[in-house]
């Protein structure tokens, strides 16, 4: 099967959707942690929750183990149960992994406002990164070797069934399906954000457990409602897109409304020198 033409304008938009979903949320952080190059371990973490979690293993779990019982096939079959779960379990394991990060391998005079936001971006852009990212530059490799007239060759090496569905989805591809990508990408990371300043500040706080369950509640309902209005009820893209961006909005002001709720403790001197700053003034 020879896939149709590929918009020249539909690969542009996808190769710059790519690329922001690649380095986009290095070079928010780099402005981010200027003057502050402490904030990269806060951004690592992030990073490194994100890939424990679900790279090594919810998505396993839901994708090599679950399926050969019986149960998770008919629980799937239903559009909205499996909503539920896969909404809510990815809440579930995220979540979890941000409160226990925080609350042991993120040290104490490192447990502030700038430290969550940093967080964020790193578990939100490694998602951004693997899950959007990768897969737009593949299409947009593919879509240029159509246009160079590479088809037949590169389908010859795949099983037709493969081809096929490839020469579908390369027909597919439109600057609406790409910008909405996009859009869906920066609306999660604003949320990963907000839920890692959330969990952050009831640990400072002394109230994890309470901020956990909610930023959990939270993170597994805008899954679910998002998956449903899209594949149950049948909003169009731009819909569910609009929703997830009023999420965004409502995200990014919690962010730089509960600036203020952190404490701002100065940092111990062997803290401080350990970050490469000078110690502060001996008193005179």
């Amino acid at each position: 099967m020879q896939p149709t033409d590929v918009s020249t304008g539909a690969l542009v938009v996808v190769g710059v959707v790519a690329l922001l979903c690649l380095i986009g949320p290095v070079l928010v952080q780099a402005r981010w942690a200027r003057g502050r190059h402490w904030l990269w371990t806060s951004f690592g973490l992030g990073i490194l929750t994100f890939a424990v979690t679900q790279l090594l293993t919810r998505i396993p779990l839901i994708t090599s183990v679950l399926p050969v019982l019986p149960e998770w096939r008919a629980l799937l079959s239903h559009a909205v149960l499996a909503a539920l779960v896969l909404g809510f379990s990815a809440a579930l394991f995220e979540e979890t992994g941000r409160l226990i990060v925080m609350s042991t391998v993120l040290k104490r005079h490192r447990r502030t406002h700038a430290d969550g936001v940093a967080f964020g971006l790193g578990h939100g852009g490694l998602e951004a990164f693997v899950l959007v990212g990768l897969s737009l530059a593949g299409v947009l490799v593919l879509g240029i070797m159509v246009k160079m007239g590479r088809w037949g060759a590169l389908a010859a090496t795949m099983p037709p069934d493969a081809a096929a569905a490839l020469a579908t989805q390369l027909g597919g591809v439109s600057v609406l399906g790409a910008v909405a990508g996009g859009l869906e990408r920066f609306s999660a990371i604003a949320l990963h954000i907000a839920l890692s300043v959330l969990v952050l500040l009831g640990i400072v706080r002394g109230k994890a457990g309470a901020a956990w369950l909610l930023a959990m509640v939270i993170h597994g309902g805008v899954n679910f409602i998002a998956v449903v209005a899209l594949s149950v009820l049948g909003w169009p893209v731009l819909a569910v897109e609009g929703l997830l961006l009023g999420v965004a909005a409502i995200s990014i002001a919690w962010v730089i409304r509960s600036r203020t709720r952190f404490p701002h403790p100065v940092p111990p001197a062997s803290a401080a020198l350990s970050d490469g700053q000078s110690p502060p003034p001996s008193p005179r």
